[in-house]
């Protein structure tokens, strides 16, 4: 694990082509099944607000959103392995619920892998709640894993965890 230090700050920017082959080798690092740069690309040419996160100019994190009208959907979610540990998703979702609502987004809903444990209970303290369940949504060696289908309303609560 790399350690942030005290001096140190998480800085949020829109992802840019450059980013990609630092966004892939974190997702690559963090997913057993990371997306692919193909879809990576198609996110960032497409309606998807891509976001990195970056550390003295290390590209740390990246989250992907959207957003019709007043629902929005947090597509990605991602810190690179290295820098797992130190509330860096913590910090990085609360960003993206404070754009999202800055675009007028009132309700949020998010896809969680079952097993991710780690993520599913970083959701729930942010006030997310189960409101279903994805058979075999996701990729998962040569089988298939549920997704947690989960939402939270998009208020003024937002840093409140």
């Amino acid at each position: 694990m790399v350690a942030m230090t005290d001096t140190q700050q998480l800085q949020f920017r829109y992802m840019d082509d450059v980013d990609v082959s630092e966004v892939i080798a974190n997702e690559r690092s963090a997913y057993s099944h990371p997306w692919s740069e193909a879809v990576l690309r198609e996110c960032l040419g497409g309606i998807s607000e891509c976001w990195v996160a970056t550390m003295d100019k290390t590209i740390v994190g990246h989250g992907i959103i959207s957003h019709v009208l007043d629902e929005g959907h947090l597509l990605n979610l991602c810190i690179g392995k290295s820098w797992q540990g130190q509330g860096l998703s913590h910090q990085f979702l609360i960003f993206l619920m404070s754009r999202l609502r800055e675009l007028g987004v009132e309700k949020l809903f998010l896809e969680v892998r079952v097993s991710n444990e780690i993520a599913v209970a970083l959701y729930k303290k942010h006030g997310f709640t189960q409101i279903g369940l994805r058979k075999a949504y996701y990729p998962a060696g040569s089988d298939r894993e549920d997704a947690i289908v989960m939402a939270r309303e998009i208020d003024s609560e937002i840093a409140q965890a």
